[in-house]
């Protein structure tokens, strides 16, 4: 299952019969198949991944939402908040990865699809909002 689109954290199962690759362990020294892949940090170069059996992927997993729940300053409006990852997407998805808050995050994705739908109407495309009442209607 693959749950983002090249954020740290994405993950994909993989098959333990298709691979060779023994779990790296969250905090310890485990020796089981891996069953995830996860994805780390990602730049121009290329992303890291860590590969984890079923029980230390939970555990990373229940790490990563504890590090959300906490307050930290937004990179964009420094405000005090709980954060998710994003990029900024004029820089593309090799682009540094931003910790912002929820507001930052929404402003950014409204202004995403504002450009949008201006580049829409001037190359005279059906927007994607008209497209899904096209095919509401049939």
């Amino acid at each position: 299952m693959y749950t983002g689109s090249g954020l740290p954290g994405s993950y994909v199962n993989i098959k333990p019969l298709d691979n060779k690759i023994v779990c790296y362990g969250y905090n310890c020294e485990c020796t089981i198949l891996a069953v995830v892949k996860v994805q780390g940090e990602t730049d121009s170069f290329g992303a890291e991944y860590s590969y984890y059996c079923h029980d230390c992927h939970e555990l990373c997993k229940q790490a990563d939402q504890e590090f959300r729940e906490e307050l930290d300053n937004c990179d964009w409006c420094k405000k005090e908040a709980q954060l998710s990852p994003t990029r900024d997407w004029e820089e593309g998805m090799n682009g540094p990865v931003y910790y912002v808050c929820n507001e930052c995050n929404s402003k950014q994705n409204r202004e995403m699809m504002e450009e949008y739908e201006t580049m829409c109407n001037e190359l005279d495309f059906q927007s994607a909002m008209e497209v899904a009442q096209t095919l509401e209607q049939s």
